[in-house]
């Protein structure tokens, strides 16, 4: 996954020795990562050796697609948290829409956010963006989103929409987060910070909630899909 490779830093040290068979100069990684498996050595820990057999089938499939080295296929696993267990870093601040108490929005001292219509996701599935601070009023600038969003908006309805909230340094919702309060249309009608609201302005059926709540196949939070009429 791209959190596993992108921001992961290693310092190695370079050495004046070369490679007895390739002629170059070696690096030397730290003890921490010179035995483990990383971006720089894949083929460690979590990869498998292959049998005989599997080694057979895979050099008769490399002479047919002769392509560079790959890493190893192996399970993945994501170890960013759900929103509802994220604990913030110095200067990061959380909130939760007052008139949607299971939104997470996640404010960095970097001027970055992101938000998740659902606790249960993680930052990274739901809308990144960037904010600026006038009084106490935010401004949340879109510009990307994730999974949790990809089936029910289109990029058009989440990038460069632009909300202001208002926030609360003392109230705060039943999870000890601090509260934001949405512009009053907001609070009513469907929008990327509260998709579960109808378009005419209704919140879905609870009972609908319960369906989508209940279902085995999703292991991610989603929005409910919608009709959208002639707009797309």
């Amino acid at each position: 996954d791209a959190f596993e490779i992108i921001g992961v830093c290693h310092v190695v040290t370079l050495s004046s020795d070369t490679c007895e068979t390739s002629g170059r100069p070696l690096c030397r990684l730290p003890e921490d990562i010179a035995t483990k498996f990383s971006w720089l050595e894949p083929d460690r820990e979590e990869a498998v050796e292959p049998s005989s057999g599997a080694t057979r089938v895979q050099n008769d499939f490399e002479e047919e697609c002769p392509n560079s080295p790959k890493v190893p296929t192996r399970k993945k696993r994501n170890t960013e948290k759900r929103a509802h267990a994220y604990e913030p870093a110095e200067e990061e601040r959380l909130y939760c829409p007052e008139s949607h108490t299971s939104g997470i929005l996640l404010l960095r001292p970097d001027g970055s956010f992101s938000y998740v219509y659902d606790a249960d996701s993680r930052f990274s599935e739901g809308v990144q963006g960037d904010w600026s601070q006038q009084a106490d009023k935010v401004r949340l600038e879109p510009k990307s989103f994730g999974y949790s969003y990809a089936e029910s908006f289109d990029e058009h309805e989440i990038v460069g929409v632009c909300h202001e909230v208002c926030l609360s340094s003392d109230r705060r919702a039943s999870n000890g987060k601090l509260l934001c309060i949405l512009p009053e249309p907001l609070q009513r009608t469907l929008s990327w910070l509260d998709p579960t609201k109808e378009e005419d302005g209704q919140a879905k059926p609870s009972d609908a909630k319960a369906s989508l709540a209940n279902k085995e196949v999703p292991l991610l939070a989603q929005p409910p899909s919608f009709k959208r009429g002639d707009q797309r």
